[in-house]
């Protein structure tokens, strides 16, 4: 068909004229659809469209940006292994890797993103007491994770700037440095810009480091949109989305997609 549009294909399942054509399907000589959720004409389209505007050798649609991790992580790291995160990202994110990872033999570490800083010097008492207490819940769970080590708590008055600094790439660099850490090291995770306080991280740095030590890097890039920021580009392996956000762009659709080589996405699909 010449339709302009992308088609909407709702089905659960395909037809095939005789034996032969599912056998071809089979055995690799047909490219050819079989069952929903193994495939469908108008998600394989939208997936196209998406490697296209990462860079990348192929992607895979799911149903929201929170399964996209969660298949992501538990496809790529094994039992045993450990991972390294930050915790400036979606918080649903980093209650699942700290509650659900360890209970599948998975550990990891955690760290904060240096320059947290807050310009608050000409702000009303209340405005500066605010913006102390939106960070305390941040602040508190990084302070009593297990494998939280806070190297630095700096702050002057509440006339100035306030900088929380526990872990700089140098620290990231130290830390990948340990022979524990690096014999079991299987993924750095990590967004950017971060949500909510839309830091960024050195991808590149990040990627050539954690390459060095054997570890795949995935970036989540949802507040920036492939249009801003092609992580793929400068390194990354994988690239993870909220679909739901700048994506879907008009709050009505739910969606998360990854995107990568052609091999590790179809490890985790």
């Amino acid at each position: 068909m010449d339709a302009i549009t992308s088609l909407v294909v709702n089905t659960s399942a395909y037809w095939f004229k005789n034996s032969n054509e599912l056998i071809d399907l089979k055995e690799g000589r047909n490219a050819s659809f079989e069952y929903g959720h193994y495939g469908n004409p108008t998600t394989k389209a939208l997936e196209e469209k998406m490697s296209a505007l990462e860079k990348a050798e192929s992607t895979l649609f799911v149903s929201s940006g929170m399964y996209a991790s969660v298949g992501m992580l538990a496809a790529l790291v094994p039992v045993g292994r450990h991972i390294v995160t930050i915790t400036d990202c979606y918080r649903k994110t980093r209650i699942f890797i700290q509650n659900e990872l360890p209970k599948m033999g998975i550990s990891d570490s955690v760290m904060m993103l240096r320059a947290c800083s807050f310009v608050i010097a000409r702000m009303p008492m209340w405005r500066r007491l605010a913006q102390l207490i939106k960070l305390w819940d941040h602040v508190l769970w990084m302070i009593i994770h297990k494998n939280i080590v806070v190297r630095k708590l700096l702050y002057a008055t509440l006339n100035e700037i306030f900088i929380f600094d526990p872990a700089d790439m140098d620290s990231l660099k130290s830390a990948m440095d340990q022979n524990n850490l690096v014999n079991n090291l299987s993924l750095v995770f990590m967004e950017s810009p971060t949500n909510p306080f839309l830091r960024c991280v050195d991808i590149e740095f990040i990627s050539k480091l954690c390459h060095n030590k054997g570890a795949l890097v995935c970036i989540d890039a949802t507040f920036a949109s492939p249009v801003n920021q092609k992580a793929l580009t400068l390194g990354a392996d994988i690239v993870l989305h909220s679909a739901t956000k700048f994506i879907g762009g008009h709050n009505d659709v739910l969606g998360g997609y990854l995107s990568g080589s052609e091999e590790l996405i179809s490890k985790i699909h």
